[in-house]
Formats: structure tokens, C-alpha cells, sequence
């Protein structure tokens, strides 16, 4: 067992070296840490809350709600117990010749709190609009995961790590309000089928 996690290990830091060094560029060292700072997506992001909230009739202003719980949950979570009980040091920190281009950052490595929060906020927002909807979502959240380990802050388990649990999140919570739903108790909500038809 400890083998394989040795193995695990040494291929994890490998195509973080790989993500991080390999595949540079200056584009990519103008873009990717543009992407990777939440300040340059408030706006945005505040603008679409906003847009779902008081624009989009009921289903917008559920959305936008379940956006807010599911998220805040997974932030807390993430950065509140599972990094402190991993407490898993950042390559930053750790590894030689790392292509640094944000604040390392003290806080344990795994989860990336990035890539779980955005990858929760795509499977909500995703599960109850239409497929390019989700094309562009996970597109986008995948770029973001992306970010971390190029500019040096995550290794690729920890975005990986932190796109699975945000996944299994955002479905959880979507799951409950359909089940809730179905039984009466929560707001009648349409799938993401019948929404585009």
C-alpha cells in the first residue's frame, strides 16, 4: 500500500511539473493567473446572481438560493475541515524550480477550494438549464482547476479532489430539492430537459 501511494505520489508530481513548466507560455502566464484570482469574477458572478434572482422568474430565484447554500457549504467544509484534517503542503512550498506566479498561499494544498466551489456552482446551475449551459460551465470551472496547478499553488490530485467532491455536492443538492419537490415540500421544479423545451 505505502508503494502505491509512493507511485501515486511521484506520478502526481510529475504532471504537476508538467502543468505548471511544460505546457508555459506567455499567453498562458497573462491569462492563467488572471482566471485564478476570485476578485476578477465578482463582478460577473454578482451580475449573474443578480440576473437569476430577479430576472429569471421562481426557477431563477431557486437557483440563485441553492447557489448560495450549496456553495458556502462547500467553502466551509473544504477550507474548514478537510484541509485541516489533511494538511497536505503546497507545491510551492515543498517542490524545487515551481513556476510561482500568485501568493503561495499557507492554508493546506487539498482540496483546491477553487476548483471545489466552482465545479459545485456548475453542477447546480447546470442541472436545471440547458446542455451548452453546462457545456460552458464545466468548460469554464475546468479552466479555473487548470489555473491552480499552472501557477503553482495545487497539485493536479488536489483540483481533481476538489472537482469530484464539488460535483457529488452540487448533485446532492440538486437531488434533494427535486426529491423535496416531488413531494411537496419545496418549490415545483422542472428538469433541465422540459426547461429547454
Amino acid at each position: 500500500m505505502t508503494q502505491i501511494a509512493g507511485i501515486l505520489s511521484d506520478m502526481d508530481t510529475l504532471l504537476f511539473y508538467f502543468m505548471n513548466g511544460g505546457v508555459r507560455s506567455d499567453f498562458l502566464d497573462v491569462l492563467m493567473p488572471y482566471l485564478t484570482r476570485v476578485s476578477n469574477w465578482r463582478v460577473a458572478i454578482g451580475i449573474l446572481w443578480g440576473a437569476l434572482f430577479f430576472f429569471s422568474g421562481k426557477r431563477g430565484r431557486v437557483v440563485a438560493i441553492l447557489l448560495l447554500i450549496a456553495i458556502a457549504v462547500s467553502d466551509f467544509v473544504g477550507a474548514r475541515v478537510i484541509k485541516r484534517l489533511i494538511m497536505r503542503p503546497r507545491p510551492c512550498l515543498t517542490l524545487q524550480d515551481v513556476h510561482l506566479l500568485v501568493s503561495c498561499g499557507q492554508s493546506s494544498s487539498l482540496p483546491s477550494i477553487h476548483a471545489l466551489n466552482i465545479f459545485t456552482g456548475a453542477t447546480v446551475f447546470s442541472a436545471f438549464y440547458g446542455k451548452w449551459t453546462r457545456v460552458l460551465l464545466f468548460t469554464i470551472a475546468a479552466l479555473v482547476a487548470f489555473s491552480r496547478v499552472y501557477v503553482g499553488v495545487h497539485y493536479p490530485s488536489d483540483v481533481l479532489a476538489g472537482a469530484v467532491i464539488g460535483i457529488a455536492w452540487g448533485m446532492t443538492v440538486v437531488w434533494s430539492c427535486r426529491l423535496l419537490s416531488a413531494q411537496g415540500i419545496g418549490p415545483v421544479l422542472l428538469s433541465r430537459e422540459e426547461n429547454a423545451a
